[in-house]
């Protein structure tokens, strides 16, 4: 399920609504007008799974990598 298009399609609706300013890293200052506070709005992630598994040979690791993998995973040891 890719929801960055719905995360995008939420800030860019806020963003139209209520002043915002840019963040270097990304994300956005809100002003919202519910007592006209300052919220941030971090910029969209992707979602991504967590989970721990043992694996005890390297057939198992590629047989669990292919089942789960999408476009954008990523493998870190």
């Amino acid at each position: 399920m890719d929801t960055t298009n719905e995360i995008e399609t939420a800030i860019n609706a806020v963003a139209s609504r209520a002043p915002a300013h840019d963040l270097p890293d990304g994300g956005k200052l809100v002003i919202v007008p519910d007592g006209y506070r300052a919220e941030r709005v971090d910029p969209a992630m992707p979602p991504r799974a967590v989970q721990h598994v043992t694996m005890h040979d390297s057939e198992s690791f590629v047989a669990y990598v292919n089942r789960f993998k999408t476009a954008a995973t990523q493998i870190f040891a």
